[in-house]
């Protein structure tokens, strides 16, 4: 599972040239859902969303979390960041869940992360959306899931 996580002013999703949700100071999340994931890859991709400190507070640029700061979220689907780009100059998507399984996985996603924070909101899957966003920083970072499987190094 990957996120693309932008901290954001202000974020919004358009669908038919409609605002559906939208947000004020947060994170927003474009989510990817690989072939390989499962559950543990949400927990593990929600307990970052919430826990990484990348707020400021008074004393220090990155003191505080969407948590502990009571910050928006809002996630989009994006089956996209599951491409694979080595060869070639066409993407290829052969990494991307099949779109009935990764809805099942992304819906059981947003419950979770609605349920531990209550200031989530969404896009709907699968639908084609506009999404605009006023970056603050810019401060963007990917959270793979693959990622807690690698040692940490030796400092």
């Amino acid at each position: 599972m990957i996120a693309l996580v932008q901290r954001v002013e202000a974020a919004s999703v358009s669908i038919n040239s409609k605002i559906y949700s939208k947000i004020t100071e947060g994170i927003l999340v474009f989510l990817g859902i690989v072939n390989s994931d499962t559950e543990d890859d949400s927990e593990y991709i929600i307990k970052k969303l919430l826990n990484l400190r990348l707020f400021p507070s008074t004393s220090s640029n990155f003191d505080l979390s969407v948590q502990s700061g009571k910050k928006s979220i809002l996630v989009i689907s994006n089956f996209t960041l599951s491409s694979i780009t080595r060869i070639g100059n066409r993407p290829d998507f052969s990494n991307a869940l099949d779109p009935k399984s990764a809805e099942i996985i992304y819906q059981k996603f947003v419950a979770k992360l609605k349920n531990e924070h209550s200031i989530t909101e969404t896009g709907i899957f699968g639908e084609e959306m506009n999404i605009e966003s006023n970056n603050w920083g810019p401060l963007t970072l990917i959270i793979d899931s693959n990622d807690r499987k690698i040692p940490r190094s030796n400092f």
